[in-house]
């Protein structure tokens, strides 16, 4: 019988979120167990916070994303952006920014969920993130560093 740790669950989670549309828990739970991983609601809820798991729209179905290993080199990427990407091309509208802050606005409901994969996403410009419905502010580091940090956001924010 295989090892079930917590991490051999918790990437049995990410390979299943990402080679299919996974749109509930439940659904989430009955593919685990057909992969004899039996968890509880509270168990899945616990590690799919800990992937960094959401939910945004992936091909117009509300599905659980999770982010991938990538970067984006050459603007202080520490973390994974992967995921802000893929949400930011169809939800963000604009960005501008005034001193030390950058306001990202966008479609209703996505700022929370973009706010939250920039947090991920470990910019060293970030000192951190506000989120409204429609709305995000963010804060740089740098007294003025606004201009800088919003043509960085911009480079991963944006539609080509």
């Amino acid at each position: 019988m295989p090892l079930r740790t917590k991490a051999a669950r918790q990437y049995a989670i990410r390979q299943i979120i990402r080679s299919q549309k996974v749109t509930t828990q439940e659904e989430l739970g009955a593919l685990l167990a057909e992969r004899s991983y039996d968890v509880t609601q509270a168990t899945l809820s616990r590690d799919l916070d800990e992937l960094g798991a959401v939910k945004a729209p992936v091909n117009g179905i509300i599905s659980y994303v999770v982010p991938d290993a990538a970067g984006l080199e050459g603007v202080g990427v520490t973390g994974d952006v992967s995921a802000v990407s893929r949400v930011a091309l169809d939800a963000v509208l604009s960005i501008e920014s005034s001193g030390n802050i950058v306001v990202v606005r966008t479609k209703p409901g996505a700022a929370q969920y973009l706010a939250s994969a920039i947090d991920r996403a470990a910019l060293t410009q970030v000192l951190g993130t506000v989120a409204g419905d429609d709305t995000i502010m963010v804060v740089s580091r740098s007294a003025d560093g606004g201009t800088e940090l919003a043509e960085t956001l911009a480079t991963f924010l944006s539609p080509a």
